[in-house]
Parts: C-alpha cells; structure tokens; sequence
C-alpha cells in the first residue's frame, strides 16, 4: 500500500472552487499496471478506509489524507479490474458509514450485491472505435454556426430531428423476462430504430439506480452505466453502433438531485456534503421520488456534475443531453392550483433589469407556461362516426362563404394564429412571443367550456428581484429572500424560489459543454415558463439548443381525448401555440412522462370506435409530423398500445401480427421518412419564415390547413388536418400565391397555371384507411378562400392528414 502521487494539489483546489472539468480522472478507483489507485473525497471527518472482497470487507486499509485538503488516497498492489470495494467513512464522533465510490465506473449486479452499493474496479481504456464512428464526431463538431443571409443560425436548427425515446428495460426483453445487454440492443434496436427513419435515440436514464420503478430517475451512480445491460465498453459498443447507422444518441441526465440510499451521496461526511440542507426542506425532492437536491452553492457539486457531463461526451462519444432545469433554477417545489369554467389565466411579472456580468442574469425569471391542463376530455364514445357528406363547394370552404377578389385582404400568405381567429384582413405582424413574461397585463385564453383545469404555473409577481439578482461566484452562500403565495380571482398562486446559483450552474455547463464539445446538443425540460432557454449565455439565455415545448404536448393530447362533438369548443388548443410558437426552439415531445402508469396510452386516450382510433392517431401524428418544432416521440407508440405502457414487461410486439397495428406500424415508418424527405418539414421551423396559417379557426368542422415553407418554392408544402369523423367530396381551401423572392421561385408568367399534388394521404389503403385519396392534379382556381385570392377543392377524408406540393405547368 502507498499514497498515489498523480494527484497535485491544484487539482483539489480546482474541485473545491468548482471549476474541475475532468475530475474523474484523478478521483475513484483507477486500475493501473501495478494495482489500484483509490481516491475519495471526504472532508472534515477522522478516518476513511477501503474495504472490499481483497481485504474480507476488513479494516486493514487506511487511507491517508493530502495535508488537510479532504482527499484520501491509497494505491492498493496488486488488484486488477472488477475487484468489488466500498468506502468505509469514520467521522470526527465515530459513526461509520459504508458509502459508494461517487466516482465509480461499474457497480456490482443486483443478483450479486451483497451490500447494497458495492462498487467494481475498471479500466475503461480498451475499446477500440470505429472508422463511422471518428466520421461521425468529425462531423458534428464541423461548422457548427452556419450564416445564412447576414443571420448566424445553428446548423441543429436546419436539419431534422426525429427522435425515438427509449427504455431499455422494457423495449423488449427476453422470453425469460430477462434484460437484454447493450451488445443485443445494439444488434436489435439500433437497425429497427433506423429503419423506422428516426435520426436519433434518446435513452431514459442508463447510470446506476437501484429501483427499476425510478425509471432510472433516482440516480446512485453519476459515472456508471447500468449493469443492468452489461458493461461500459459494451455501451461503448451500443453508441458505435448507433452511429454507424447514421443515429445520434441522447441521454436523460439527472444533475438536479440523486437518490437517498444510505450508500450513496447524502450526508457522505455524516454532513449535508452534496444535498442542500434538509432542516428548512430544501435539500430533498419530492418525497414521491425519494432523492436529494444537489447545493448548487458548493463548488465541488459544479465540479462533479460538469464533469460528469464532459465524461458522457469524452468517454461514450453520446450526442447530447436532456435535462429537467425546472428543479435546478428553484429551491422549491411548488404548484399553483388553477379552476375555471370558461378560460385559463396566466400572470406576467412586471419589468426588472438583470445584472450584468456571469451571475444570474436571468431577468424577471417569470412569463408564462403555455399549457392549459392536462386531461383526457370527455371520454372516449364513438362520436359522430364516419360521415361521407357530399357538400357543394360554398357549403363546404373551411366554414367561410367566399368573397370575390376586390373584398380580400391584400397579400394572399393568409393569417397567423389570433388574425385568422378574428377573421380581421387587417395587415399585423406575426406575434412571435418575445413579450412573455413583461409587462403586468393578465392574458385570458378561451381555451375550454365547461371543463376544470389544473396547471402549474409562475407569476413571478412581485419578486424582488434585486435581492436575489446576486453575481454567485461558487463557494459563496445565496440567501434570497422567499416571495409568500398570494390569493386573486379564485385561484392560489405560490411563487418559486428562484435559485441563482442554480442558474449560474446552468450557465456554466453550457460554455463548459460548448466549449470542449462544439456539435452536441443539450436539451432543456422546463415547465415554470422560463424565458430565454434557448438563447446564448451572451444574450441572457439559458445557452439550451432545445427546449422541450411541454405546454403543446398538454394541449394536443387534451383535444385528441376529447370525444367529436365537444371538440369544436377545444379548438383553440390547437391553434393556441402561435401565441408562443417560435419564442424558443423547440421539440414537441410526446415522452414517457405523458404515457406512465395510470395514464392511457395514446391510442386509448383517443376519441371514437376502433376504426376511428387508428384514423385519428395516423391524422395526430401528420399533425405531429408538420408543427413547426423539432420531434420526440416515445417507443411503442408506433405499435398503437391500447394498454398502459409498464417498466416490468417489454412493448406488445404481438400486436404487429393484427392488420390494424401492423398497418399503422408501416404507416409510421413511411411518415417518418416522408418527414426526412421535406426540406419544408425542418430547414425553416424555428421561425415565422416557414410557417403559415391558411386557417386557424374552423373550429365547427374541424379542420386546420397551414403552409410549411422551404427555400425553394418546389419544396414547400400545404398541410391539411381534418379533426373531425365528417368526411367531404368536395371542400375548398384558399392557398398563397406570392412569395419572397430570396426564399421562393415565382411563377415567370400569371398565365401559367399552377395545381398542386398530394403527395401524402393518411387515409391510403396501405395505411389502414378508406382510400379517399386525390389521384388527380388539384388545378388552382382564381376563388378567393381563407383571405387568400386563390383556392382549390380537394377530397377530405374523416381524420386524416395531407400533404400537397405545388407546381406550374
């Protein structure tokens, strides 16, 4: 036994004051040619030994401390790898505490853990990465910031992004009901989820955790994969794979808090050491979920966590993280309880002006979140069934009679959200969100009749933002003052406690990230309404890539589960997100949080008989698919479950063996690669340039039509989505005729005729439907229509989603 000498005294210094970015390196257990380097960090207490299977769990190996830093090492001869140890941690009072490695890199099986936390020696040099693989980082680190007309846009935002969420231990499982490893996922799951035309995997959480029923949430071991699925050179193996077939690879990480095992980061010194202090409650979670919240106070908390995200890039070469930030930005955990007949109200904080300089910075930290509740309608009866109606044309154009030339409005690009709504021809500029959160006027949205909601939301009114707008620096104590709730119109509204180290952490794991990491994309949950996630740290912002836009994915699943005559009245929750609609870049996520257990699946959620069901999923995903926004969707949803997707079994792959789910299953597949093929689906959809309303507010027959533009005129798309169980023969749209020149090709000459062609029908025979499907050219006609001078008539089937591509003859 001897004191390792690799670890220099600047190294501790820099992972007390929180600027180490690569600690994992020198802490936890190294195997090295000649034995085992053991280096813990445990401050202010009397003793720490190794204890393991080499010594019989004995204490016969006392580690020495560096001066008085509270570093421990020890270099232990002659052991190699998987050699299974734990810290033994005496304190000043002499209580023993047995506690995990923080920093180990494999934890022993459950099957063969006889002390809950048992740690394992490994080396994890060795692997050897493929050629695709030294392509593919070479390639996602390359011009990352792409210019494009004077305007600096990253080049994430101009490709597409469809992402496949994934829980290993129930995508699919072995007749026994054993795991399948890394090694059989990368053989069975990175093929399928290519040939289903995602363009990437997200993973739930894969570090350690001890319940399966945490899904992976209540995090024991920062540093090791699960062992669950096999070794870390194995997932090494899985992530190679993934990208010698063309797949990113997203981790859930978890830096907001950690699991509460006895074994694990929690009073590691017998003292608050990683979590905040639990005395005034703010170090733990919600009890449902059993963890510590991190002290983002402490350095050394900024030093573990950033490096361990470093680590999942350095080491697994994974493609981005998604992370909560709700619970990082606030102490709290608080939600404000909403009830209303007739709208939804949100509260915007009044103006304040943040500090300049590195701190917090995150100006009034209030605004709104765009949901409106969450909840299943009102129930799942057959509806209106599968009407065929033959309707002149001036009965059935978007519920509008139409005018001649000289009374519509001038420019035919049609109206954007609230225009559309009112039917105003006047001319305004798209609204594009950049408001929310100022000022301190009450915004009311129609947005459900009759029904209760319940959302959480933040006013932010009130605060005192001077007192909590402090520079942190790391190691230095924040005590801003707590903001009481207060009571107005029939409703309880409880502010949050904003925490701005929180916020600093945040902001310095983007620039830590972006700079070691140019190409990896980070991806922010948030759910309070937090402005400027996804601007640059320069500009205030968050420096997120993506945010994961929660308060559409709320109000599309309240409509889809609204049965068909109530409907008309839930309208709005469709057409609702223009008001927020590009003041982020977003991804609509449709993700494991909306499908757990005790909540319907996505085809059980939905309106109708049987037949309907499947109609109205395929018209949900082509409405999915066209939203502007980025794409997540969570695995078995491309079966159409019925049941509620459980952790304990594998997805119902039988289901593929019944017509309907297969069909849907190809249907899925094909709309997947429909998606890569449209430039006008993803190359414009984080701004008002690519996209367009043709009509917004018909709401009695259900029935929403919008232009997704591109940069040729030949890519653009017109989308149709009728919502409704009523099919048409004949139903006229109005549809743009002028373009931007720098975005669009004009027609040289008027006299050349212009007609569109559907180019994709969710109501297709080979997608399960009717077949109602428009084979022939639709020739566009000089009929003004949905305030544009142009229109043309098409065949509508009953819930379904098409796709029309112009062209000139």
């Amino acid at each position: 036994m001897s004191h390792n000498s690799n670890l220099h005294e600047k190294d501790v210094i820099a992972f007390r004051d929180g600027t180490a970015r690569g600690c994992y390196r020198n802490f936890g257990a190294h195997v090295m040619e000649e034995g085992v380097s053991f280096v813990v960090w445990a401050p202010e207490v009397k003793k720490v030994r190794v204890v393991g299977d080499f010594n019989n769990w004995e204490e016969s190996h006392d580690m020495r401390q560096m001066g008085s830093t509270g570093v421990w090492t020890l270099f232990v001869k002659g052991l190699g790898e998987l050699v299974p140890y734990m810290f033994q941690v005496v304190t000043k009072d002499d209580q023993v505490f047995l506690k995990a490695d923080p920093f180990a890199f494999v934890r022993e099986t459950r099957e063969r853990e006889k002390r809950p936390g048992t740690s394992l020696t490994y080396n994890l040099d060795g692997y050897e990465w493929s050629k695709e693989d030294r392509e593919w980082l070479a390639d996602r680190g390359a011009e990352v910031m792409h210019e494009e007309g004077g305007m600096v846009i990253c080049r994430s935002q101009l490709q597409p992004l469809l992402i496949y969420e994934v829980h290993l231990g129930s995508w699919k499982r072995r007749q026994d009901g054993s795991y399948f490893t890394y090694m059989e996922f990368a053989q069975e799951l990175v093929p399928y989820v290519s040939s289903m035309g995602y363009t990437h995997i997200q993973l739930m959480p894969v570090m350690e955790h001890i319940a399966d029923e945490s899904l992976g949430y209540q995090i024991s071991g920062y540093y090791a994969v699960s062992n669950r699925f096999g070794t870390p050179r194995d997932f090494m193996a899985f992530v190679d794979a993934c990208h010698q077939a063309g797949l990113g690879v997203i981790l859930d990480w978890v830096p907001a808090g950690f699991s509460d095992d006895e074994f694990g980061l929690g009073q590691f010194n017998g003292k608050y050491l990683f979590e905040a202090d639990q005395q005034d409650g703010s170090g733990r979670e919600l009890e449902s979920e059993k963890s510590l919240r991190f002290d983002f106070v402490r350095g050394w908390v900024w030093s573990y966590l950033i490096s361990n995200a470093i680590f999942l890039f350095e080491v697994f070469h994974v493609d981005g993280l998604r992370l909560d930030v709700t619970r990082i930005l606030y102490r709290d955990e608080i939600v404000a309880s909403l009830k209303f007949d007739t709208a939804i109200v949100y509260e915007s904080a009044g103006d304040t002006d943040p500090e300049e300089g590195f701190g917090p910075g995150f100006g009034s930290g209030a605004g709104f979140g765009p949901g409106t509740g969450f909840g299943s309608g009102t129930g799942f009866g057959s509806g209106a069934g599968f009407e065929s109606e033959s309707k002149p044309d001036s009965e059935a154009e978007s519920g509008s009679q139409a005018k001649p030339e000289s009374e519509t409005a001038k420019g035919s690009e049609g109206l954007s959200g609230t225009e559309a709504q009112s039917g105003s021809a006047a001319k305004h500029e798209p609204w594009d969100g950049s408001d929310i959160g100022k000022g301190s006027a009450s915004t009311v949205i129609d947005a459900a009749t009759g029904l209760e909601t319940e959302t959480g939301i933040n006013t932010g009114a009130g605060l005192d933002t001077a007192k909590i707008l402090n520079t942190v620096v790391a190691g230095t104590d924040v005590s801003p003052d707590h903001q009481e709730g207060s009571e107005s119109r029939g409703r309880v509204v409880k502010t949050r406690e904003i925490d701005p180290a929180g916020v600093s952490f945040i902001r310095a794991l983007s620039v830590a990230v972006r700079k070691r990491y140019p190409g990896v994309l980070m991806f922010a949950e948030e759910v309070s309404g937090w402005q400027d996630v996804t601007q640059p740290i320069e500009e205030d912002g968050l420096g997120f890539d993506f945010k994961y836009e929660l308060g559409w994915s709320y109000d599309t699943l309240r409509y889809a589960g609204t049965d068909f005559p109530w409907r008309p009245s839930q309208h709005r929750l469709v057409s609702f997100s223009s008001m927020y609609l590009f003041s982020e870049s977003v991804v609509l996520p449709l993700s494991h949080r909306f499908f757990q257990k005790g909540i319907p699946s996505l085809a059980g959620r939905l309106a109708g008989d049987y037949r309907q069901k499947f109609a109205g999923l395929r018209a949900l995903y082509c409405y999915f698919l066209a939203h502007p926004g980025k794409k997540l969707m969570f695995m078995g949803t491309e079966l159409a479950q019925f049941t509620e997707w459980s952790y304990q079994s594998g997805l119902e792959w039988f289901l593929l063996d019944y017509d309907w789910h297969e069909s849907f299953h190809g249907f899925v597949r094909e709309a997947n690669r429909f998606y890569g093929a449209q430039p006008a689906l993803w190359s414009m959809d984080m701004t008002w340039d690519g996209f367009t309303w043709i009509e917004a507010d018909n709401a009695k027959q259900g029935v929403f039509c919008f232009v997704r533009k591109a940069r040729r005129y030949d890519d653009q798309l017109v989308v149709v989505l009728n919502m409704s169980a009523v099919s048409y023969d004949r139903f006229r749209i109005g549809v743009p005729t002028v373009y931007e020149e720098h975005c669009w090709k004009v027609a040289e000459s008027r006299s050349q005729r212009r007609f569109y062609k559907e180019i994709f029908n969710s109501d297709a025979v080979e997608f399960g439907g009717s077949g109602m499907v428009n084979e022939q050219p639709l020739y566009v006609d000089r009929i003004a229509c949905n305030h544009c001078p142009e229109s043309l008539v098409l065949g509508l089937p009953p819930l379904s989603g098409i796709f029309l591509r112009p062209h000139i003859e």
